[in-house]
């Protein structure tokens, strides 16, 4: 049976029909009985019948086709559903603006309060001019019922975008400092929003954030019959304690900072503060009980934030802060690196207020403190003079802590090595004096009771550095020691741990047997790594170091000679895993100035036997890497060039190949941060900068892109990748002319590289300039019929022709596209990782005409990282498929992935990349 309550709910769905024949309302269907009726008689028949059903089935009713048109608007679709009003998607017909369309549900028309609900919330968000409040546009009625337009936001909400923000304690305060300064400017308009929560903050295409949903909105100091007669409360996890206990005339600006302090809480520990089976045990909880310490749960969290959710989260009104603006000041302190204004009670106030209460406990206490300060002061007499007669043997035993790289976040975190060096230093205590100091903190001169060097009386003997990195849920950590005079390594490590205990587990482990090696006089007299045989050997040393200069060259007889050698010295030493890597290396030059793979399983093999021979070398599993990259292999070379990080920290190759891998899988802003580490250290100048170039270019900020390109050609000449990344940005700006004119003024030097020919034919197949673009691809086709595709906007020879030849030759044409397709799905059948090779695939199938698979591997290429929309919104090979619906949704989700990456990246910029930007 149906509850009597819902005959109502159906009435109200219904149009302007007849009359239904059984109970006298309005027929939804002509000549029928009316709905409610209709879904009455068939739900009694049902012996499972009930209420849930019935609201399924009038949920279905209220579905409207993408045709329906209310007031000057086009509903395109439904994005959002609430007890009182839905959400469309909608298009104003003479602007053609997409706007987002709110309404109060059909049912609901009948309902007073529920209609002054909805329109007390236009009328606040409408009150309301906040670049990071949801904009209102028109206000109006239709259909005997108000609707409201405001701003569509395409970047989703916060509560979507805040499992990839977690891991981003920085970008999670940002964007809260953002929305508390809105909150606070509603404030000072006189409005109480009152439903903060994440899924209230939406999204626009930059990541920018905006407060929406008024409808629980109050104005401060306002009693009307309204305000206490809603019901509805709030979302219980985000609403102050007092919002659901007392009356809402008594709610002040703190409940908003209450709010605000859950939803920084929820973005940095991936849960609101209180957790309950149900609505009301969530309630009772935030009202009975202190919400939890951000550490409790994150044990890495910063201490400050910390303070920041605690103070926002008190249960009393007047414990929080005074204002969302004050709350908004203490943000930004943080996000700057200054003080925060709040303060947990601090140990001495609350050793005060004991006293106040335990006078004679405390006057006790206070003799006994007396007593320690006298037998402190005599026992720091002793430990003076006993560290005046150990300076010698502390310096012998010294150690510099360089900052571990966090191979996560390519930073280097001062905490943690900072806490290594206070676990050393407990860890020597039993062995004798010693003197660790962290790199960083040039004050520091030993631990307390190991006597001391100071800074000027002469260096450390040894530096100890490493990498950290998390694996199945422990933390990885490499260490090692190494001579400060010669650089030679004495000792080299690895554990893994818990991570909050990994510095005491690294010092417990390993102190004994570093105290031991730093007892001898003489370091060289330390156990000693095993010598690759190559190096040792005279005539293959001589080969190698040939080789690989000739190969960094990069030239093709160059690459050719320096392949030469290396092969000579691997015949000389077969067990050298030094020359098998170098071999490897200079290998995957040749692939990538020809773009020929045929030479990748060369390349390959020496590598894995570089590994074979030397488990421990950098070189041999960062050869490895490469090799694995080109064959589009990214996870395992991710994982070999990480490893190549452990055993050798400083290895910027490493990082370079690292941050490559983050360009082509997706992730830009992952990439500049690994190619700013490669760039600090032993690399040619800027070596990267065409890298970072590309990633700026890839994110839309051609201001970057062009700076990083220009600097690149400036201080590498010989190499072509900086005149053709600005001939790039010249053909992403739409710019034929001056794409053509660099290109022929710069190719005739660089004949040797594949790539020069394929950017001047890019350009002309971009620009429509089809007749010189066959004659290019042509040639290129007859070179290597299975080359291109590795190259900007992943166009393959064999597909640009097919193409080109669709109007005049569709034989041809499609038989050279078939052909081109096989090799595409063979290439993603046996794994390749490489979002360009769907890519690749999406653009033979759209030029064959198959749209469905088209858009099914364009869309598996935006999985897989891709992030490059400019160069597919000028793709001619997609001009069959660029008018389809799932077309354009492709691009939008492309252009907003693209503004928040780009976000991310602008915040993460180094000092290096803030002192490019001034230049400019």
């Amino acid at each position: 049976m149906i509850p009597n309550g819902l005959s109502d709910s159906v009435a109200s769905l219904t149009e302007e029909t007849p009359s239904c024949p059984v109970c006298g309302t309005e027929a939804r269907i002509e000549g029928e009985s009316c709905v409610s009726c209709l879904l009455r008689a068939g739900l009694e028949g049902e012996a499972d019948a009930s209420a849930e059903d019935f609201e399924n089935a009038l949920r279905e009713i209220n579905v409207r086709d993408t045709d329906w048109r209310l007031g000057n608007y086009q509903i395109l679709e439904e994005i959002g559903r609430g007890g009182m009003g839905v959400i469309y998607r909608a298009r104003q017909r003479h602007s053609k603006r997409i706007v987002a369309l709110k309404r109060v549900l059909s049912y609901h028309g009948d309902s007073h309060e529920t209609l002054e609900r909805f329109r007390r919330e236009a009328e606040a968000a409408a009150s309301l001019d906040h670049p990071n409040i949801l904009p209102i546009y028109e206000v109006s009625e239709a259909e005997g019922l108000p609707f409201f337009t405001m701003k569509y936001a395409t970047g989703g909400s916060l509560q979507q975008a805040a499992p990839t923000l977690s891991a981003e304690p920085r970008e999670c305060v940002r964007l809260l400092a953002k929305i508390t300064r809105a909150v606070a400017y509603a404030h000072r308009e006189g409005i109480l929003h009152r439903d903060l929560k994440p899924g209230n903050i939406l999204l626009d295409a930059r990541g920018e954030p905006m407060v929406s949903d008024f409808g629980l909105a109050k104005w401060i100091d306002a009693n009307t019959d309204l305000t206490r007669s809603l019901t509805i409360f709030g979302t219980p996890g985000y609403i102050a304690p007092e919002q659901a206990q007392g009356p809402a005339s008594a709610l002040s600006p703190a409940a908003d900072v209450y709010s605000l302090g859950a939803i920084l809480f929820d973005l940095l520990t991936g849960r609101p503060p209180f957790l309950g089976e149900h609505a009301l045990a969530v309630i009772r909880e935030a009202a009975e009980k202190p919400a939890p310490k951000l550490r409790t749960l994150i044990r890495h969290a910063d201490r400050d934030l910390e303070t920041i959710c605690a103070k926002c989260l008190e249960r009393e009104p007047r414990a929080r802060y005074r204002s969302a603006a004050d709350l908004a000041e203490d943000l930004e302190r943080w996000l700057e690196g200054r003080p925060i204004v709040a303060r947990p009670v601090l140990p001495p106030a609350r050793l005060w207020r004991w006293s106040r209460r335990n006078p004679l406990l405390a006057a006790a206490a206070i003799v006994c403190v007396l007593i320690g300060a006298i037998a402190l002061s005599r026992q720091m007499q002793s430990w003076r003079l006993e560290k005046t007669l150990t300076t010698q043997t502390a310096w012998q035993h010294s150690i510099e802590v360089i900052p571990f790289l966090d191979l996560d976040s390519a930073e280097s975190p001062v905490e943690w090595s900072r806490a290594l060096v206070g676990e050393l230093e407990r860890g020597f205590k039993s062995h004798g004096p010693a003197v660790v100091r962290a790199s960083d903190d040039k004050d520091r001169s030993a631990g307390p009771a190991n006597g001391s060097v100071p800074n000027s009386f002469r260096p450390m003997r040894t530096r100890l550095s490493g990498t950290l990195r998390m694996r199945d849920g422990n933390l990885r950590v490499c260490l090692r020691l190494t001579n400060a005079q010669s650089g030679e390594i004495v000792l080299q490590r690895a554990l893994e741990s818990e991570r909050v205990a990994a510095a005491r587990v690294v010092a417990r482990t390993f102190s004994e047997e570093i105290y031991s090696i730093l007892s001898s006089a003489d370091l060289s007299s330390a156990p000693a790594f095993l010598s690759d045989p190559g190096l040792i050997d005279p005539e293959t040393h001589n080969f190698i170091t040939a080789g690989v200069d000739l190969g960094n060259r990069r030239g093709s007889a160059d690459i050719e000679r320096g392949i030469g050698c290396l092969r000579r010295a691997v015949e000389l030493q077969p067990a050298s895993s030094a020359a098998h890597a170098a071999l490897a290396k200079v290998l995957g030059y040749k692939v990538a100035l020809t773009g020929d793979s045929k030479w990748l399983p060369a390349a390959i093999e020496s590598a894995r036997r570089a590994v074979e021979l030397d488990p421990n070398s950098s070189d041999a599993h960062l050869a490895l890497a490469g090799a694995l990259r080109h064959h589009g292999k990214f996870r395992a070379a991710l994982d070999e060039a990480l490893v190549a990080l452990e055993f050798s920290p400083s290895s910027r190759r490493a990082a370079s190949i690292v941050g490559n891998i983050f360009k082509v899988n997706g992730r830009p802003d992952k990439a500049l941060a690994w190619m700013a580490v490669a760039r600090m250290g032993e690399m040619g100048p800027l070596e990267n900068e065409a890298g970072m170039g590309d990633c700026w270019a890839f994110l839309g900020d051609n201001a970057r892109a062009q700076t990083a390109y220009q600097h690149y050609f400036s201080l590498h000449p010989e190499q072509p990748e900086g005149w053709m990344g600005i001939c790039r940005l010249h053909l992403l700006n739409h710019q034929w002319e001056e794409a053509r004119t660099l290109y022929q003024q710069e190719s005739s030097g660089y004949t040797d590289f594949s790539y020069t020919a394929q950017m001047a034919a890019e350009v002309e197949f971009f620009s429509r300039n089809f007749a010189e673009a066959e004659k290019m691809y042509a040639e290129l086709y007859r070179r290597d019929p299975a080359g291109g595709g590795s190259f900007y906007g992943s166009v393959s020879y064999a597909s640009a022709l097919g193409q080109i030849k669709m109007t005049r030759d569709r034989t041809a044409a499609i038989e050279l596209l078939t052909n081109a397709r096989a090799t595409e799905t063979t290439l993603l059948e046996a794994g390749d990782e490489d979002p360009h090779t769907s890519y690749r695939l999406a653009a033979i199938e759209a030029s064959l005409g198959d749209k469905t698979s088209a858009v099914d591997h364009l869309q598996r290429a935006l999985d897989a990282g891709l992030i490059d929309y400019r160069s597919l919104e000028m793709d001619p090979r997609f001009d069959l498929i660029r008018g389809e619906q799932a077309y354009q949704e492709i691009i939008e989700k492309l252009t907003a992935r693209t503004g928040f990456l780009r976000a991310l990246a602008e915040t993460k910029a180094g000092p290096i990349d803030r002192r490019i930007l001034k230049k400019q």
